[in-house]
């Protein structure tokens, strides 16, 4: 490949290269002011491939938090999507960017999830077979959607324009979509909105999503009268499965047997976390010894201003994580 120039030298993160296995990836040095090692942050990542250069497989692209906003941070022009690529990567992100990922948030490409999960080992993740509620679950997280993502990828093929682009046009189209972020994240900083301002009633059903929330947490209401009242709320997004709900409710009046329902509901959830409903148990609360609950939510109990054990109600002393 010939001389890279300025133009691919300014924004040049890092480069992999071991025999057929290639990664370049392009970032903004500033974001090595924007975040700290202690910083943590929730970490999206998907791949798109009509803007890719014909050399490569895909273009990664790795949205990062930055004060409640999605902002694209790093992009990988990879020429594989293995398993051992995607482990390089990874390596070489928290090498260069040190942050924490609390969250992540991927496609359901089994070899991309593995090798952040195992970058970010601290990241909240719960497992139920091979697709886990944490690839779904959007309890008790500001940013509930992709939709940042997924719009990010329909922009870059309006302004690419071309399918498989040249090497140099793909750079400085980059380039650009880089500078872009740049001077969102001075907006941020100088509180100036980068995004079209919220509709009142979007805002109102947030505020209403946080506040059914916290009462979960608090133990004030059960997780069965969070999701029916969430549900209500949302009925029109639910309307699709109105169908299957009426069959399901026509089934539960001819049987009538309600007691039975309600014990295999319980022995089901009796697995999981009686907050989240997605965890497995794995917390000893003391003095009342209840292991009920996931460490991630114990942890929010406590730090909450309701320090009560939501089994019983007794004022939490202290919890330990129990290794199963």
């Amino acid at each position: 490949m010939e001389d890279p120039g300025e133009e691919f030298k300014i924004y040049h993160a890092f480069s992999i290269e071991e025999l057929d296995e290639v990664a370049i990836a392009f970032m903004s040095p500033k974001w090595k002011n924007y975040l700290h090692p202690t910083d943590q942050t929730e970490l999206q990542a998907d791949a798109t491939f009509y803007v890719v250069p014909k050399q490569f497989y895909q273009l990664l692209n790795i949205f990062l938090q930055y004060k409640s906003h999605s902002l694209p941070a790093i992009h990988i022009l990879m020429s594989k999507k293995t398993g051992t690529l995607y482990d390089k990567v990874v390596a070489k992100v928290i090498e260069i960017l040190p942050f924490i990922a609390s969250i992540i948030k991927t496609d359901f490409e089994s070899s991309m999830y593995s090798s952040f999960a195992k970058g970010f080992p601290y990241a909240r993740r719960y497992w139920l077979g091979q697709v886990g509620p944490s690839r779904l679950s959007v309890f008790h997280t500001e940013i509930r959607t992709t939709n940042d993502l997924e719009s990010f990828h329909a922009n870059l093929k309006r302004k690419f324009k071309s399918h498989n682009p040249n090497y140099w046009d793909f750079i400085k189209n980059l380039n650009k979509v880089i500078q872009t972020t740049e001077k969102d994240i001075e907006r941020i900083d100088n509180h100036v909105p980068i995004r079209r301002k919220k509709r009142p009633v979007t805002i109102q059903k947030e505020k209403y999503i946080d506040a059914l929330q916290q009462q979960l947490i608090n133990g004030d209401i059960t997780p069965n009268n969070y999701l029916k009242t969430i549900t209500h709320q949302y009925k029109s997004q639910f309307a699709r499965f109105e169908g299957f709900i009426e069959s399901v409710e026509d089934v539960d009046t001819e049987n009538k047997e309600e007691d039975l329902i309600q014990d295999v509901s319980t022995e089901q959830n009796s697995n999981m976390c009686r907050i989240c409903l997605v965890n497995v148990p794995d917390t000893l609360i003391m003095p009342c010894r209840h292991a009920q609950t996931c460490f991630s939510c114990t942890e929010r109990i406590v730090n909450s201003d309701n320090n009560n054990c939501p089994i019983c109600r007794e004022p939490i002393e202290n919890f330990i994580k129990i290794f199963l």
